[in-house]
C-alpha cells in the first residue's frame, strides 16, 4: 500500500518499435546510466507512437522505526 505520494510517468516511443513489459535501463544522451524503470505498454498516442507507463510510490517507511524483538 502506498502511504505517501504516488505519481506516474508516461514515455513515448518510436513508431514501429515496441518494448515488452519489464525493467529497462535508462541512460543519458552521453551513455551514462540514469537508473532502471519498470515499463508497462499503455497504448499509443494520436500519431500512432507507442506509449509506456511507469508508476512510482514514495513510501514513508518500509519497516517500523522500532521493530519488535
Amino acid at each position: 500500500m502506498c502511504i505517501r505520494d504516488r505519481f506516474r510517468l508516461v514515455f513515448s516511443g518510436d513508431e514501429g518499435f515496441a518494448l515488452n513489459e519489464g525493467t529497462w535501463r535508462l541512460v543519458t544522451a552521453d551513455g551514462r546510466r540514469a537508473g532502471d524503470v519498470f515499463l508497462v505498454p499503455a497504448g499509443s498516442n494520436a500519431a500512432g507512437a507507442p506509449l509506456y507507463r511507469a508508476d512510482f510510490c514514495l513510501l514513508a517507511s518500509l519497516a517500523p522505526a522500532n521493530p519488535p524483538r
